[in-house]
């Protein structure tokens, strides 16, 4: 089955220190990532998501605090048992008056590669990630701006999903908090390079910026090819007696 992206979901609070997603629903294998941000990184001790429903045991990949930044992080899981339910992430410290979760579910994945996130106040838009599963991955990443600045284009291009397909919400997602932060939300469900790309925004915004993404390895999916059959060549006898 070839890797694909089932279904997207984001939400986003000015209140208290976490943000819970409309309900989505998993299948035995999928691969669940949320990346999740707040506006305060001195508030902003990240903690590992939760969920109602059953079948996901999170791993934190990733899981910035620093000072002058934002607070980001991601968390994986691979689902043990097909369930369905909303995910709840953010920070066990605060208040953090600006919250946002957004999760991918991916189905078809051997699992999860490899991950990155900056942690340093900088410009630096991007970070990099050689695929361990090598081509075909799908990348999720996130970028946080302290700054606030105007949303910008992501790079690579994320993949546009309607809010149908997958559901309940569209992909990308990226929004300006006039005096907090600003956030992005991309996935790129065929990532075709084997080697090192740089994941995050463009333009010409200062910062600081806090950068995840996390690779979800590329399935098995792909055409079968049928086996080679052999060449029959005739005989000149068989050629002159008209049975070819």
């Amino acid at each position: 089955m070839a890797l694909t992206l089932v279904q997207a979901a984001f939400a986003t609070t000015t209140t208290g220190n976490t943000a819970t997603t409309a309900s989505v629903s998993w299948q035995t294998g999928d691969v669940v990532v949320v990346i999740y941000g707040n506006a305060g990184a001195s508030n902003a001790n990240m903690a590992a998501p939760s969920n109602t429903g059953s079948g996901l045991s999170w791993t934190q990949n990733q899981s910035i605090a620093s000072a002058s930044c934002c607070g980001g992080a991601l968390a994986t899981a691979v689902a043990s048992g097909s369930s369905s339910g909303t995910i709840t992430a953010g920070s066990v410290a605060g208040p953090s008056q600006q919250n946002f979760t957004g999760v991918h579910i991916l189905r078809g994945s051997p699992g999860v590669g490899n991950s990155a996130g900056t942690a340093t106040p900088s410009s630096t838009k991007t970070v990099s990630i050689t695929p361990a599963g090598g081509a075909d991955a799908a990348i999720c990443w996130g970028v946080f701006d302290w700054n606030a600045d105007t949303a910008q284009a992501e790079t690579p291009t994320s993949t546009t999903h309607g809010s149908g397909a997958p559901g309940p919400s569209a992909t990308p997602q990226k929004t300006q908090v006039a005096g907090q932060y600003t956030y992005h939300w991309c996935v790129l469900d065929d990532q075709t390079s084997a080697g090192a790309v740089n994941y995050g925004i463009g333009g010409s915004n200062t910062g600081p910026f806090t950068i995840v993404a996390v690779e979800v390895k590329a399935g098995a999916g792909g055409a079968t090819v049928a086996p080679a059959q052999p060449i029959v060549v005739p005989s000149l006898a068989a050629i002159q007696a008209g049975s070819w």
